[in-house]
């Protein structure tokens, strides 16, 4: 990845925020272990519309808590194309669990039409 010029705000989208890997993964970004300790960032949290109520009172909540310095912007949407749009690194969390009798090509599979 190429790192934005030092001041430039990278635009990070992090797909399934309100779960538990979602905020711990959240909040290592935000830190500053990811991108350094000096990346601005503007962070779009993603979560199905089901629980994009469980996102705003949970994660978000709890990032804005920790006084993160390297936040300067923060968003919560349900909705792909308006998430994605301008992201400079995506993360994608969320998907179906494993069960038995799926492998992990099927899992990989099934994930990836979700963001077709």
């Amino acid at each position: 990845m190429t790192t934005n010029t030092v001041g430039d705000v990278v635009r990070v989208v992090i797909t399934g925020a309100s779960s538990e890997i979602g905020l711990i993964l959240s909040y290592y970004i935000a830190r500053g272990d990811v991108f350094g300790p000096n990346q601005r960032l503007f962070l779009v949290l993603v979560e199905s519309s089901s629980k994009l109520k469980q996102l705003k009172k949970g994660t978000s909540v709890e990032l804005g808590m920790c006084g993160l310095h390297l936040i300067h912007g923060q968003k919560c949407t349900h909705v792909l194309d308006e998430a994605f749009k301008d992201a400079d690194v995506i993360f994608l969390v969320s998907g179906i669990q494993s069960s038995p009798g799926l492998s992990r090509n099927d899992i990989i599979g099934v994930n990836a039409l979700e963001y077709k």
